[in-house]
């Protein structure tokens, strides 16, 4: 979750946790990956396979939650944002060398970016 307090946004993000009955996947699906990425990175829960990460097995049985509205509108919800897809035509009507083009400008950014010092890479050793 987001807001400018972060006291806020870590309380807001846990209770909402707590409504999804303490499943990523439930979670995930109801605020986005990219909204609860925040709290499976500060409880350790990035990268898990099961979609059951926290609780004990004397929660409520997870009943499917999904309403028919939910399901019919499945299509339409990007997963990362949890809000409505966008479909982006503009690589579709690219041609290979447009696309080809456009990708040496990113590089050029990028290079830019990391010549300026805009941002700093981190290496990390074995065994941390």
């Amino acid at each position: 979750m987001t807001h400018v307090d972060n006291s806020v946004a870590v309380l807001t993000s846990e209770l909402v946790f707590t409504l999804c009955k303490n499943n990523a996947g439930r979670m995930v699906k109801y605020t986005g990956y990219g909204n609860s990425a925040g709290l499976f990175n500060r409880h350790g829960l990035m990268g898990l396979q099961g979609s059951r990460t926290r609780g004990t097995e004397e929660d409520s049985p997870d009943e499917d939650s999904d309403t028919e509205e939910y399901k019919e509108s499945l299509a339409d919800v990007d997963l990362v944002t949890a809000g409505p897809a966008v479909e982006n035509t503009t690589l579709k009507n690219m041609s290979e060398a447009e696309k080809e083009v456009e990708a040496n400008k990113l590089i050029n950014l990028i290079d830019d970016m990391h010549r300026k010092r805009c941002y700093k890479t981190r290496r990390y050793r074995r065994g941390w």
